[in-house]
């Protein structure tokens, strides 16, 4: 009785190891060898992905026995996916994708006798079934952003705004600040116990738009954008004049477009001496490019004093707006308390460097 017992206590032990208990007990010296796991039909509801196997596989998971002796099948199957490779003329990081790898895993989960996808499969079912998975998977990000029909109008600016102030409460919005284009007065219109502000930042950069379109300006900008855009587009003359300037650029990025171009021409003023020692310096004569059209046209430029006397007048126009624009758009601080003082200061200024 005791025997019996200790012998089923035994069975989980060897059902832990995946050997078959028939058999064993009854004078066999050797358990018969393992049959081959045959799949049946819940086999494709339970399978791991090739996914999660490819995961598992990069975690560096021990091998088995089973597929260490199964080296030569896959030496095989290597040779035959090599020969296909090279009689397709397919390229070889093709083998790096992920898609690559979640296919032969695919494969090797359906077993033996897989039928590969015919030309006609390729061709028009499987493309429609990508399209609609992919169509899927972008279902929620086109909630978020279907905009068709929109048209960037007064009436779509004023029925978003409007929204906006019936979800707040009408009676908790005092103020509404926007660009100063015509689209967004509509507001004011159909609301007019609410204050409408334009952007200052707006405002000041279409003062910096229209200065830019006088025309002495507008050929110094011109000028000077070339010079720039002729350094910065060979770097050994960008490593030359960072020589020349000690590490300082001549570009300095702004909060918009036209201050970035009048901050280029204060950057060109101060390092004016400079830029005018490097063009003539022999460093400069022996550099391949010295004879170039461009090159001379550059030279030129840097020598002209009208060109310099023209970055003067440009910068007594624009050099407060630039440091009101700043200000405004800046995030140290709220700069409503400063902004009439501030622009009456540029005012006094600009008008004070002309008429002094």
């Amino acid at each position: 009785m005791l025997q019996r017992t200790t012998d089923h206590s035994n069975v989980g032990a060897l059902n832990d190891y995946g050997e078959d208990d028939d058999g064993v007990g009854q004078g066999s010296s050797k358990p018969p060898p393992k049959k081959p796991r045959q799949k049946g039909p819940l086999d494709k509801f339970y399978a791991n992905k090739p996914e999660d196997k490819l995961k598992g596989r990069k975690c560096g998971k021990q091998q088995t026995i089973n597929e260490v002796c199964r080296k030569d099948l896959r030496d095989k199957a290597c040779k035959e996916i090599g020969r296909w490779f090279y009689d397709a003329g397919l390229r070889f990081n093709a083998a790096s994708y992920d898609s690559f790898h979640i296919a032969m895993e695919s494969v090797a989960q359906f077993g033996p006798g897989f039928i590969p996808p015919s030309i006609y499969e390729l061709r028009v079912p499987l493309p429609k079934n990508e399209v609609e998975s992919t169509q899927k998977v972008l279902k929620d990000y086109k909630q978020e952003w279907a905009v068709k029909e929109i048209k960037k109008d007064a009436n779509t600016l004023f029925k978003m705004l409007d929204d906006m102030v019936e979800e707040i409460g009408e009676e908790n919005v005092v103020q509404v600040v926007t660009y100063n284009a015509s689209n967004y007065v509509k507001t004011e219109a159909t609301r007019p116990h609410l204050y409408r502000t334009p952007c200052a930042a707006h405002c000041i950069d279409l003062m910096l738009e229209d200065i830019g379109k006088i025309p002495k300006v507008w050929n110094t900008l011109k000028g000077a954008m070339f010079c720039n855009g002729y350094i910065y587009n060979h770097v050994g003359i960008v490593n030359m004049m960072r020589r020349f300037t000690n590490q300082r650029n001549l570009h300095r990025p702004a909060i918009t477009r036209f201050a970035t171009s009048f901050i280029t021409l204060s950057q060109m003023h101060k390092q004016k001496n400079i830029l005018r020692k490097m063009i003539t310096s022999p460093e400069w004569n022996n550099i391949k490019w010295s004879k170039v059209a461009a090159e001379k046209r550059l030279t030129s430029t840097f020598l002209q004093e009208r060109f310099w006397r023209n970055i003067v007048y440009a910068l007594k126009l624009t050099g407060p707006l630039v440091k009101v624009l700043r200000m405004v758009d800046g995030d140290k601080k709220p700069a409503m308390r400063y902004i009439y003082e501030s622009m009456d200061r540029a005012k006094e200024t600009i008008a004070a460097s002309f008429f002094a």
